[in-house]
C-alpha cells in the first residue's frame, strides 16, 4: 500500500541579517598562521560577544536570543526593549525587559516543538495542533529585527513545492504537515517556482480576465488546451487548475504531463480541497466505433500510453446516464485506461453514469408468400374428341401448386390434379395427394368410373399448422475483453419459426362419354392442390443491456489510485426480444367442372386449398447490463484508501410469455488485486 508523505513544515522566511565581524567568525575556508591549508573552524559568539540585543547573528549562519544586554529602567522604557516572535514586553525588572507569550484567544501561544527559528510558528495553547497560532512575521526595519506577531488560525498557510501545498496539523503526532502538491517525474525541491518560460508549473484560471496570458501564476491561460500546449512546449510538470471550472468533454491524459486541481484562482492560486474542477461529459460525447463488434460508448478520463510519471489530482469525473438506446446498449466508462504504468490518481472523484438501454430484437417476418407459387392450376373442361370414343389415354389435368420456398427451406406443394379421360371405358385419373401425406395433406380426389356409374371427387384441404414456433432463451450476464475494450455476450436467442401449412390435394378427373349419335367428349380435368401457407418467422434475440464502469484498466500493473472515490452507475435495461411473424394462408385449389349441363361422368373434382402456415416463436429476452465498480485485464494496480462501488445490475428484458432476461451483474471490483 502507498501513502504519500508529509513534512515537517519550516515557513521558508529567509532572515537577511547583516554579520558583524567578531573574533572567531570565520565562515570561509582559509590557511591557518601554519600554512597547514585546514579548513578553519567557525566558533559561533556569545550574546557577550556581539554587543547586540534581540534577535541577533551568532557568526555562524545561527541566530541568538541575546536580551541580558538589553537596558530598561522604568515603565516608558519598555517601548525601547527589542521586539521579540511572539512574546510583547510588558515591563522592566532590575533592568531588564520582561517578557509574554502573546496570547491569541486567551490562550498563550508559545513554542511547544521545543525547537522554534525566529520566523516559526507558536502554538496558542498546550499543544502544538492548537485552533490558533502566532505567526511572528518577521522583517528588517531600519537594520533592526521587528516581529508583526500576528494571530491567526492554525491551518490553510501555503507551503511546500513553489508554495502550491497546504499546512495542516497531524493531531495524531501532534506535528504541522504539509499537504504538499504531488509533483511527478522531478524532485520536490528542484522545482523552477518563478515566472520564467523554465518554470515547472502551467497555470490555467478559466475566470481570468487580466489579458495577456501565458501561464504564468499572475496571467494563467483560460483555455485549457493552451496550457497543455504550453506544458509540453516548455517540458513542464504540470498544470495547476484554478477555481472549480466545469468542461463537457472528455479528459485525455497526455503523457508527461500532470493536472492539479485544488486551487484558489489567480494570482493567489492557494491550496483549497474545496476548489475541485469537474468534467461533467455529456451523452452527445458518445464514440461511436466504425467495428460493428464494439458497442457505442462513452469515456470521461482516457489514458493511453502514459508511461511517463503523471498525476491527476483533485478533480472530479461525472459521466452522463446514457438513455438513447442502440443495438446493444451502449457502455459509460468513468475512466478508461489502457497501457498506463505511469499515471497516478490521487484524490479524483469518478461517478460513472447508468448504461444504455438496448434496442428490442426485431419482430420475425410473416411467413413468404409468391402468389404465382400458390394456388392450384384449373382441369381443362370436357372437350368434343370427335365422332368416336377411342382410348386416348387421360388429359386435362391441373396442375399443383409448387409454393413458396418457406423459412426452413422447405415447400409445401399440392397435389396435382387427376387427368380426364380420352375413352368411355377408362375411368378418369384420381388426383395427388397434397404434402405432408399422413401429417395434413390433401388427400386426392377420385377419378370417375364409367363402369360403375360415378362423378370423380373433390380432393382435401391441407391441414392447417398448429406448431407455433419455439420461443427464445433469455439471456444472462457475461463478456470479454477483446483489445482494449469489454464486449458483452449476447446469448440470449431468437425464436423459431412457425410450422408450415400442408398442401391441398388435386381433384379427380371424369371419363369420356358418347351421346350415341357419334359424338364423344374428353372428360374433364380434376383441379391441382393449392400449396401449403408458411409458418411466420421467429422474433429476433433481444440484445444486453449497456455496462457501466468506475473505472476500466488494461495493461496498467503499477498504475497507483490514491484516495478519491470510484463508483459506477447502474447497468443499462436489455432488450426484450422481438415478436412473432405470422404464418400466412394456403393457395386456393383448382377448379374442376361440375357443372349440370355436363354429363355426370365427364365431371371432375375440384383441388383441395392449401392449409395455413403457424406464427413464428418470440424472441428470447436479452440480459440486463452489468455494473463494475474496477474492472482489471492484465493489470496489477497500487490502490490505496479508496472507495469503490458498483451500481446495480441491470433489469433483463421482458415480454409477456416468455422468461425475463437476467438482471445484470454487481461487482465492485473485478481482478483488482492491489500491489
Amino acid at each position: 500500500m502507498l501513502r504519500f508523505s508529509v513534512h515537517q513544515i519550516r515557513r521558508g522566511f529567509v532572515l537577511i541579517i547583516v554579520v558583524l565581524a567578531a573574533c572567531g567568525g570565520k565562515s570561509q575556508s582559509s590557511p591557518d598562521a601554519g600554512g597547514t591549508g585546514e579548513e578553519a573552524v567557525c566558533t559561533p559568539l556569545a550574546c557577550g560577544d556581539t554587543g547586540g540585543c534581540g534577535i541577533v547573528a551568532d557568526g555562524c549562519g545561527g541566530m541568538l536570543t541575546c536580551l541580558d544586554d538589553c537596558e530598561c529602567s522604568g515603565p516608558e522604557a519598555v517601548a525601547d526593549c527589542p521586539s521579540m516572535p511572539c512574546m510583547t514586553a510588558t515591563s522592566c525588572s532590575a533592568g531588564a525587559c520582561v517578557y509574554e507569550p502573546i496570547r491569541c484567544g486567551e490562550v498563550a501561544c508559545e513554542c511547544n516543538t521545543g525547537d522554534c527559528q525566529p520566523d516559526d510558528l507558536r502554538s496558542c495553547g498546550t499543544t502544538v495542533c492548537t485552533p490558533e497560532v502566532c505567526d511572528p512575521q518577521p522583517s528588517l526595519v531600519d537594520g533592526d529585527m521587528v516581529f508583526a506577531n500576528q494571530c491567526t488560525a492554525n491551518a490553510g498557510r501555503s507551503c511546500g513545492t513553489c508554495n502550491l501545498g497546504i499546512e495542516t496539523c497531524d493531531t495524531d503526532a501532534d506535528a504541522f504537515v504539509c499537504d504538499d502538491i504531488s509533483v511527478a517525474g522531478i524532485d520536490s525541491s528542484a522545482a523552477e517556482c518563478s515566472e520564467s518560460s523554465l518554470a515547472s508549473f502551467i497555470f490555467f484560471d478559466a475566470d481570468y480576465a487580466g489579458g495577456n496570458s501565458d501561464g504564468s501564476r499572475a496571467q494563467p491561460f483560460v483555455v485549457l488546451a493552451n496550457a497543455f500546449e504550453a506544458a509540453d512546449l516548455r517540458n513542464a510538470e504540470g498544470i495547476v487548475i484554478g477555481g472549480s471550472p466545469i468542461f463537457t468533454e472528455p479528459l485525455v491524459v497526455v503523457n508527461g504531463v500532470s493536472l492539479h486541481g485544488g486551487y484558489t484562482s489567480a494570482p493567489d492560486f492557494a491550496r483549497s480541497l474545496a476548489e475541485v474542477p469537474v468534467w461533467n461529459v455529456p451523452e452527445s460525447a458518445r464514440e461511436f466505433p466504425t467495428d460493428p463488434q464494439f458497442p457505442v460508448r462513452l469515456i470521461g478520463l482516457r489514458a493511453s500510453d502514459i508511461t511517463l510519471p503523471t498525476v491527476i489530482e483533485n478533480i472530479q469525473i461525472i459521466t452522463a446516464d446514457l438513455l438513447t438506446p442502440v443495438n446493444f446498449g451502449p457502455d459509460n466508462y468513468g475512466a478508461h485506461i489502457a497501457s498506463s504504468p505511469g499515471l497516478s490518481l490521487v484524490n479524483v472523484e469518478i461517478q460513472a453514469g447508468r448504461g444504455g438501454p438496448a434496442i428490442a430484437g426485431a419482430t420475425g417476418g410473416n411467413g413468404p408468400r409468391n402468389d404465382a407459387l400458390m394456388n392450384g392450376g384449373t382441369g381443362a373442361q370436357p372437350s368434343f374428341i370427335g365422332s368416336f370414343c377411342v382410348d386416348g389415354g387421360l388429359t386435362n389435368a391441373g396442375a399443383a401448386a409448387p409454393g413458396t420456398i418457406c423459412f426452413d427451406g422447405s415447400t409445401r406443394a399440392g397435389g396435382g390434379g387427376g387427368g380426364g379421360s380420352a375413352s368411355t371405358t377408362t375411368r378418369g385419373a384420381g388426383g395427388t395427394a397434397g404434402a405432408v401425406l399422413g401429417q395434413g395433406g390433401g388427400f386426392a380426389g377420385s377419378g370417375a368410373n364409367p363402369f360403375i356409374p360415378s362423378i370423380a371427387t373433390s380432393a382435401n384441404s391441407g391441414a392447417n399448422a398448429t406448431i407455433v414456433g419455439l420461443s427464445g432463451a433469455p439471456g444472462t450476464p457475461g463478456g470479454t475483453v477483446l483489445g482494449e475494450f469489454w464486449i458483452a455476450e449476447a446469448n440470449a436467442t431468437p425464436g423459431g419459426p412457425g410450422e408450415n401449412g400442408h398442401g391441398g390435394g388435386g381433384g379427380g378427373g371424369g371419363h369420356a362419354t358418347d351421346n350415341g349419335s357419334g359424338s364423344c367428349k374428353y372428360g374433364g380435368g380434376g383441379g391441382g392442390g393449392g400449396a401449403g401457407g408458411c409458418g411466420g418467422g421467429g422474433g429476433g434475440a433481444g440484445t444486453p443491456g449497456g455496462n457501466s464502469f468506475g473505472i476500466f484498466m488494461v495493461d496498467s500493473s503499477g498504475m497507483q489510485i490514491i484516495g478519491g472515490s470510484i463508483v459506477a452507475g447502474s447497468g443499462g435495461p436489455g432488450a426484450a426480444g422481438g415478436g412473432a411473424g405470422a404464418g400466412v394462408v394456403g393457395g386456393v385449389g383448382g377448379p374442376g367442372f361440375n357443372q349440370a349441363f355436363f354429363d355426370s361422368g365427364q365431371r371432375s373434382g375440384f383441388g383441395g386449398a392449401g392449409g395455413g402456415g403457424a406464427n413464428g416463436g418470440l424472441g428470447g429476452n436479452s440480459a440486463g447490463g452489468s455494473s463494475f465498480g474496477a474492472y482489471c485485464h492484465d493489470s496489477t494496480p497500487i490502490i490505496d484508501n479508496t472507495e469503490i462501488a458498483a451500481g446495480a445490475g441491470g433489469p433483463g428484458g421482458t415480454q409477456a410469455t416468455t422468461p425475463d432476461g437476467a438482471i445484470g451483474s454487481s461487482i465492485d471490483s473485478v481482478d483488482c488485486v492491489s500491489l
